[in-house]
């Protein structure tokens, strides 16, 4: 469920089908949701996939068009995650506050930095506590700023610590005049300003940069194997397929996807499928008429064992799958 804090949320609702570099000033309503999928596809310009790793979830989201450059402020529950850009367009990201243990494409994000999206490959993260992500997409035309070269892979740059802490404080400015005077948004002026403020830290950022080689993400193979066995989860909608089963899909030995998923999602592979798994439970079950069988659904989605499935599911959610079932007969 998606709620937002003004009137204009039936269009932050599809924000997925509007311009994603619309050069008219507008801020986009706050995004409060709980439905992950829902959220998924509420950033312009962005495909996103989240799989959430804890019972209470709740995405939050603010969008900002200041000429044609636009800046996101998105805040996620513990999750993996996987997205892209679409094309014509440059996206900068930064967390805006330390999360202990991200991992970028399975490389550790604990030293500041800033994160170009690839102009192709997905990337992939992974957060085992909560994360908020501040980010800038400017259209590709204007990338002339001598920024680092675009790869078709994502890719990090290390900052120095200063860097970072004057971008996050512009960022944090710019959403603070925008809920203080939104009328100024209006004025061309100040709109080549903050353009400019928040472009100019960035590229003070990049400056910083240190003199090692950059590290290019999406690109190792152990991050290929993993897309390729999500995207083999993902595809089957009721019965998952086992371990070995994605190995063989993929090519690889199940010890190596063990490794790589460890290393890229932060988890075994067994637990990425069984989360999958679990989710899929509950939108079938969200989705079940009132007198359908909560084990024929779970038997649907590979959960032979009822007791263990429903000591999982409660893990999870916080509830057994009987109240979630009810709930949406109400």
């Amino acid at each position: 469920m998606a709620r937002t804090r003004s009137a204009t949320s039936e269009e932050a609702s599809r924000g997925d089908t509007l311009d994603p570099l619309s050069s008219r000033a507008s801020i986009r309503p706050l995004v409060l949701c709980t439905d992950p999928d829902q959220f998924g596809g509420m950033l312009p310009g962005v495909r996103r996939r989240h799989l959430p790793i804890t019972r209470e979830i709740s995405f939050f989201q603010l969008v900002l068009q200041i000429g044609d450059i636009r800046l996101a402020v998105v805040k996620r529950p513990p999750c993996a995650s996987e997205a892209s850009l679409t094309q014509g367009q440059i996206g900068i990201a930064l967390p805006m506050s330390d999360s202990p243990g991200l991992k970028l494409n399975g490389l550790r994000a604990d030293r500041p930095l800033l994160f170009t999206h690839g102009l192709t490959i997905p990337h992939r993260i992974f957060q085992p506590s909560e994360l908020t992500i501040g980010a800038v997409f400017i259209p590709a035309e204007r990338g002339d700023r001598e920024w680092p070269a675009l790869t078709q892979a994502a890719r990090i740059d290390y900052v120095q610590p200063v860097a970072l802490k004057h971008l996050r404080s512009m960022i944090r400015n710019v959403l603070d005049l925008a809920s203080g005077d939104p009328q100024l948004f209006s004025q061309d002026d100040a709109q080549l300003g903050m353009q400019e403020s928040l472009l100019g830290a960035i590229d003070h950022a990049f400056i910083t940069a240190q003199l090692e080689k950059p590290t290019c993400l999406a690109t190792g193979r152990y991050v290929k194997i993993c897309n390729m066995a999500d995207e083999l989860i993902r595809s089957h909608t009721t019965k998952s397929p086992s371990r070995a089963e994605v190995a063989a899909a993929v090519g690889v030995t199940t010890r190596t996807l063990h490794n790589a998923m460890v290393s890229v999602n932060g988890m075994s592979p067994l637990k990425f499928i069984t989360l999958n798994r679990l989710w899929a439970t509950r939108a079938a079950l969200l989705r079940a008429d009132p007198g359908s069988l909560i084990k024929t659904i779970a038997l649907d989605h590979g959960f032979w064992h009822f007791g263990r499935f429903s000591q999982a599911y409660r893990r999870l959610f916080g509830e057994p799958p009987s109240v979630t079932l009810a709930g949406k007969a109400a």
